[in-house]
């Protein structure tokens, strides 16, 4: 028995099995069909700040005088801080967002050549969406943590860039995947970014930034 335990135990490639219940890399991104259902999941959860649109609207006279005394309240009086759950939501789903953003971007290589074409508008699509998280980190809290690959588990945000840093990093990201998507999306592909959706939240971000050249 002794032996027969210690010939099974130097060959243990037995335990190295796909799930069959769930997708896993190894069966996954084997094409572009697997590339596009991704970034579709990607599209579907970017920017989900639940009641997002009526916080924003917090920031102005409408809110006054509700929830005088709640987070909306300190929206409105302007005294709100970074502890704000409101504002630790935003944070929270974009730096969740980025990082999805730089797995995709990491996985997309994994899928079989010849649809480099795909891939490369795929990837644009994404682009979009890793430069609106970075926009709305702009917006409301100035410089962000500029990421180029996906955190691990214990690993911390790097130090924040300054706002001209992440300001550049945006109109980079819109720059590059605007050169890969179409001006316009076709009916099928509603809800897609395009080239024009790019030069949108460009013109957006420069108006933020008081850029108007």
């Amino acid at each position: 028995m002794a032996c027969g335990l210690g010939l099974s135990s130097c060959n243990d490639s037995f335990l190295d099995r796909n799930p069959k219940d769930q997708l896993s890399d190894a069966s996954f991104w084997k094409n572009a069909e697997d590339a596009q259902k991704i970034c579709n999941r990607n599209l579907s959860v970017s920017d989900r700040t639940g009641n997002h649109t009526i916080m924003t609207d917090c920031y102005t006279d409408n809110a006054i005088p509700v929830h005088v005394t709640a987070e909306q309240g300190q929206l409105s009086a302007g005294t709100a801080t970074s502890s704000n759950p409101h504002f630790l939501q935003l944070w929270k789903n974009a730096i969740n967002d980025i990082r999805r953003c730089l797995v995709i971007y990491r996985t997309y290589r994994r899928c079989a050549d010849g649809i480099e074409k795909e891939k490369a508008q795929l990837t644009a699509e994404v682009q979009f969406l890793e430069a609106f998280s970075y926009a709305n980190i702009l917006k409301y809290m100035g410089g962000a943590s500029l990421l180029d690959h996906p955190l691990e588990l214990n690993e911390k945000l790097p130090s924040r860039s300054s706002e001209e840093e992440t300001y550049n990093h945006i109109v980079g990201l819109l720059d590059k995947a605007a050169a890969s998507l179409p001006d316009i999306r076709s009916n099928s592909d509603h809800g897609k970014p395009s080239a024009g959706a790019c030069y949108a939240l460009k013109a957006r971000v420069a108006f933020y930034a008081h850029k108007y050249d």
